[in-house]
């Protein structure tokens, strides 16, 4: 077995299913989905949305002041970075050094609403045109902001301060704004662990999509049109480190990471179903051979779907092409919600817990998890895990 084979060694998640991973996945397999889980409420938009319930993050920071100067999404990445730190057996300057620690993550545009921000708004806007003036911006609007909501709009605070919070202070690494984006961060991180760059890397995702100014933004991209995506919000985080180091200091091993394939591909609206289905096929393809696997090896696979039209459909066609109608699969964001910059990291961290375990919630065996990260954005992915017994 390959001792430079990257291992998740810890893996965390808040979403709206709740923080406990193994009663996200059982929720996800309930038979009885409708009455295990509330009916989606609406947005002062009227679009569904799906929120992180009955989470605090008081319960779980030690200084409880600094919490009311975090966004939303901040508390998120903040306590599933301590959530993954535990689950992966590490404690800073302890088990490893603070620089020995990288964190890589995604995260997405500011999460604050637009009811915040309003006095900045309207003095940014030009009087004669009654368009935004940035000149405006500089010189008047930014005298009526009040400092600590800059904490709350700059999109890289989330992981910015969970990274301060832990005492993490090895490499950084941080991508927005995308679910594919996100992922990047993770491509980085198991490249990073392969040649020996990094010793641990905590790869995260973090966003808050419940808020207006994330709907606003989504009507604006034309994302919420004849469409079905349910918004939420959420974090997610795994711990990557080689599996000499892992197996070194007895940490805990929820799987490797057989493969990973990406294309860098902007999906024009005039692309069409059949080529959709077409790339997303290539892409499945791809990661299969890489792994040196063949459709007959995957045990389950994490569909992107997020019920957005043709796109889904594309998926599944690609879907059944590949492996057949015989392999089990289940879309995550269907009860989840699509929190965007961490929807494929919470994927990953469902997919681990569920291989550390070896077997799905209904009881069937799982060896091997396909993930497929087809969202929004230019970056696309398929990722492969494999439980460590079965690495060779």
């Amino acid at each position: 077995m390959d001792a430079d084979l990257p291992v998740i060694s810890g893996a965390a998640l808040i979403c709206p299913l709740g923080c406990d991973l193994e009663e996200v996945a059982r929720k996800l397999w309930a038979a009885d989905a409708d009455r295990d889980y509330p009916p989606i409420p609406l947005s002062p938009m009227e679009r569904p949305v799906l929120r992180v319930e009955q989470f605090d993050a008081r319960q779980f920071l030690a200084d409880k002041k600094t919490v009311r100067f975090m966004s939303r999404e901040t508390r998120f990445a903040v306590c599933t970075l301590q959530f993954c730190l535990a689950d992966a057996a590490v404690r800073v300057d302890q088990t490893h050094a603070a620089d020995d620690i990288a964190f890589y993550a995604g995260t997405g545009s500011g999460g604050i609403d637009i009811e915040q921000i309003e006095k900045l708004l309207l003095h940014s806007v030009n009087q004669q045109t009654g368009r935004f003036d940035l000149e405006r911006f500089g010189r008047e609007a930014l005298n009526q902001l009040n400092p600590l909501t800059s904490f709350k709009i700059l999109p890289n605070m989330p992981p910015a301060v969970a990274a301060i919070y832990a005492g993490v202070k090895g490499s950084n690494l941080i991508f927005n704004p995308w679910e594919g984006h996100a992922l990047l961060a993770f491509r980085e991180a198991v490249w990073a662990i392969r040649c020996g760059r990094e010793r641990l890397v905590l790869c995260s995702g973090s966003d808050c999509k419940t808020h207006t100014n994330a709907l606003l933004t989504f009507a604006e991209y034309g994302l919420l049109e004849n469409s079905g995506v349910i918004l939420s919000e959420g974090s997610a985080c795994v711990a990557l480190e080689s599996l000499r180091d892992a197996r070194n200091r007895k940490a805990p091993l929820c799987c490797t990471v057989r493969g990973v394939t990406h294309r860098s591909h902007v999906l024009p609206d005039n692309l069409g179903y059949a080529c959709a289905a077409e790339l997303f096929a290539e892409l499945m393809t791809a990661v299969l051979a890489e792994s040196a696997l063949t459709p007959a090896d995957i045990d389950l696979i994490l569909g992107s779907g997020d019920l957005h039209g043709e796109n889904d459909a594309a998926e599944l066609q690609a879907i059944q092409q590949v492996t057949g109608p015989s392999c089990p699969v289940r879309f995550p964001k269907k009860r989840m919600g699509n929190a965007v910059a961490a929807a494929g990291m919470m994927h990953l961290a469902l997919a681990a817990h569920l291989l550390k375990t070896g077997r799905l919630p209904n009881g069937e065996r799982c060896r091997r998890i396909l993930i497929n990260s087809f969202g929004p954005g230019s970056e696309l992915f398929c990722i492969i895990l494999e439980a460590v017994c079965n690495a060779s």
